[in-house]
């Protein structure tokens, strides 16, 4: 049990990386488009 505990965290803390990635690629468009719409 204490070892499927390890993986299912190391496992979290990837998603939490992707989702931080994804948050940042989302707010690196929208800050592109309202460059655009600026202009």
């Amino acid at each position: 049990m204490f070892e499927k505990n390890i993986t299912f965290k190391s496992s979290e803390t990837m998603a939490l990386q992707q989702n931080r990635i994804l948050t940042l690629y989302i707010i690196k468009g929208i800050l592109c488009e309202m460059r655009l719409i600026i202009r």
